[in-house]
């Protein structure tokens, strides 16, 4: 997958997250974390997960995110 789909991703979810969209941001995170982890795309993911209640994706996310 190509570097600009990360990027791609990561506007998507946090398009997502201020929509609300919490499951659509999750998803987008994780397809972002695909192609390369970044700190954006796992608190992205973190933050997603909080307001899904997925206590250990906020956790671990949280933890790579360092």
């Amino acid at each position: 997958m190509p570097q600009s789909q990360s990027t791609d991703d990561l506007t998507a979810g946090r398009t997502a997250l201020q929509a609300g969209a919490w499951r659509e941001a999750q998803q987008a995170f994780e397809r972002s974390l695909t192609v390369e982890e970044t700190p954006e795309a796992l608190e992205g993911l973190g933050l997603a997960a909080w307001w899904l209640d997925l206590s250990d994706v906020v956790f671990d996310s949280r933890e790579r995110a360092r």
